[in-house]
């Protein structure tokens, strides 16, 4: 199954293909931090906070 995510601030999709919902979640998580690190290191964002967003807008296609 393939999951999706756009970040809200800049639109950078992330992808993954994967077994569950709950694979998905950690890798886009994953990607996720990375991303905020790289280009919103400015936001004031834990992990935590990023897998609520994660988990509201991530979508199966």
């Amino acid at each position: 199954m393939a999951y999706e995510m756009k970040c809200p601030l800049c639109g950078q999709e992330m992808k993954v293909d994967v077994e569950t919902e709950a694979e998905a979640l950690k890798l886009i998580l994953d990607e996720g931090v990375k991303h905020v690190q790289e280009a919103h290191k400015d936001l004031p964002m834990d992990e935590g906070m990023l897998k609520q967003l994660i988990q509201t807008n991530m979508k199966k296609t």
